[in-house]
């Protein structure tokens, strides 16, 4: 399970890094978050767990993969699961 995490973590953060974030486009990815936009929960989730244009911060990620998931967004709810946490 672990090993499925690791691989997963290190796939998005391949696939962020090509996307070069910035500080501007954090920033929309935030407000679109806030404002309920699910592509961008599970993105900022994304962006906090890998460490990408934020400080890491896992705590943050679940936050984020969780209000993804309760609306339905099908990878935070794997990603969640993958992480042995209870949504």
């Amino acid at each position: 399970m672990k090993s499925l995490v690791h691989f997963f973590a290190v796939v998005m953060k391949r696939l962020l890094s090509l996307l070069s974030l910035s500080a501007q486009t954090i920033d929309e990815l935030k407000t679109r978050a806030a404002n309920g936009d699910a592509e961008a929960q599970n993105n900022l989730g994304n962006c906090y767990y890998n460490g990408e244009g934020v400080t890491k911060d896992y705590a943050e990620a679940v936050r984020w993969y969780r209000k993804a998931a309760e609306q339905g967004h099908a990878n935070a709810k794997i990603v969640l699961n993958l992480m042995g946490v209870v949504w």
